[in-house]
């Protein structure tokens, strides 16, 4: 016996879909330009000391590089203030860490500004670890907050946890293509990666884990989700937000380094993978958060009526 149907859960608003989405493409920026060692040459405090001209250059690549991420995530953030009740009371979260993976992400957040903040200043790689830990963990726990909310269909399972990991990535794939050439063509850059290639990359990653998330035997999850498998939902996020960015960074490294439209190219599949993770979020969020209906067995009922009636 049906007590309560499912209904769509009416806390979490878009703010929450903001903070997600800028919270993934921050930490998979960061951790991407680690991984291909961006800027080559952040030291730029020392160039300043020793009075070199080229230092404020120096400064400010590395700070894109180092700090966007941060900026990014902190972007989340702020907007999840504008829904706060009594946000000067923020301070509470850290009262929390033991039970909270909200307080646990807002944690991971200031040790990644403060690690990352740093190692700008001071470049260090036991700095540069603890600023990838931070980021990586601040990934991780945006997806395990949607998890431990049992009361939704949608995002109680396992399989969201893990989706939130490879859109973090893509997402970050997506900035970094459109950073990475737009400061490559004022100050030029060399990397040994092609991030073509790391984007197109993670963009499969993520639509595997997209279809491996949809899938469930339970019948409650599929209505649920039923919004995100319809032919609009399914040629903006599948279409628009992985394919074609696919296809044109196949383009781009078909062509090359060399030719002017490569970079026009990435930067234009770098927003569409952007565009793909932000929908992806918008629709676990809004469109298929659905409540749990709260279900009464018909033994249990009978047991509650006999009961009632002896009483």
């Amino acid at each position: 016996m049906e007590l309560i149907a499912s209904q769509k859960q009416r806390v979490w608003k878009m703010p929450a879909v903001v903070n997600f989405t800028m919270g993934g493409i921050g930490t998979g920026f960061y951790l991407l330009a680690l991984l291909v060692a961006l800027p080559a040459n952040g030291e730029w405090l020392q160039a300043f000391l020793a009075g070199q001209a080229d230092w404020f250059s120096l400064a400010f690549v590395a700070g894109i590089f180092k700090l966007v991420g941060v900026g990014c995530a902190g972007i989340g953030f702020i907007a999840l203030t504008t829904e706060a009740g009594q946000p000067q009371r923020g301070i509470n979260l850290f009262r929390h860490l033991r039970r909270s993976w909200m307080s646990r992400e807002t944690l991971a957040f200031f040790l990644f500004a403060a690690f990352a903040g740093l190692d700008w200043l001071f470049p260090f790689v036991a700095l540069r670890a603890l600023a990838a830990a931070a980021a990586f963990f601040l990934m991780f726990a945006q997806g395990f907050i949607l998890y431990r909310a049992r009361g939704v269909i949608t995002w109680n399972t396992q399989r969201v946890i893990f989706y939130f990991v490879t859109c973090g990535f893509m997402t970050g794939a997506g900035l970094m293509l459109i950073v990475f050439n737009g400061v490559n063509f004022f100050t030029p850059l060399s990397s040994a990666f092609s991030f073509a290639a790391i984007g197109f990359a993670a963009a499969l990653f993520n639509l595997a884990l997209w279809f491996i998330y949809l899938q469930s035997n339970d019948a409650a999850f599929q209505k649920a989700t039923q919004v995100l498998r319809t032919q609009k939902a399914m040629l903006q996020i599948v279409g628009v937000g992985h394919a074609l960015p696919a296809l044109l960074l196949i383009v781009a490294m078909a062509l090359g380094p060399g030719p002017l439209l490569t970079p026009i190219v990435e930067i234009i599949a770098g927003a569409l993978l952007i565009f793909g993770g932000a929908r992806q979020k918008y629709g676990i969020v809004l469109e298929a958060g659905y409540l749990r209906a709260i279900t009464l067995s018909p033994a249990k009922f009978d047991a509650l009526r006999r009961r009632a009636k002896g009483a």
